[in-house]
């Protein structure tokens, strides 16, 4: 075999293998996001975030809440961990995830005693990492 052929089945073995190491290990990121909700850990929690993030909260009426930025997305978390009974059995299962061009969706139920939220996380890549970029949040029926 020519040199020249090698090389044309080689590069995209190459780009393929580096492009899949760029893919968000989305249990990880779950994982870390669960388990600082699960804890109570702010900093943890908002590491997960980009400091532009934007957290949803969906209305079935139709008046959704937006908090834009991690600052706010912080202090609604702190408010959360405050106003929420210890040993509610909070659980966060990642139901799916996709990739969607450039970014990931990730689909999470979170349930604990007496209240169960959807949560819909978009992840972008970014300075070599993956983090939470837009949050949707609903409470299920």
């Amino acid at each position: 075999m020519n040199l020249n052929l090698k090389w044309i089945f080689l590069i995209p073995i190459i780009l393929i293998s580096t492009s899949c190491m760029t893919r968000p290990d989305a249990e990880t990121i779950v994982g870390n996001w669960g388990d600082a909700l699960v804890d109570g850990d702010i900093e943890l929690l908002m590491d997960t975030y980009w400091d532009d993030a934007v957290m949803i909260f969906k209305n079935p009426e139709g008046d959704d809440t937006q908090l834009v930025g991690v600052e706010a997305i912080r202090d609604s978390q702190l408010n959360w961990f405050q106003s929420r009974p210890e040993n509610n059995n909070l659980k966060v299962e990642l139901v799916e995830s996709e990739e969607q061009g450039d970014s990931v969706i990730c689909r999470i139920s979170l349930t604990a005693d007496g209240f169960a939220f959807s949560n819909t996380l978009e992840m972008a890549f970014r300075d070599g990492k993956w983090k939470i970029l837009r949050q949707f949040v609903g409470l299920d029926s």
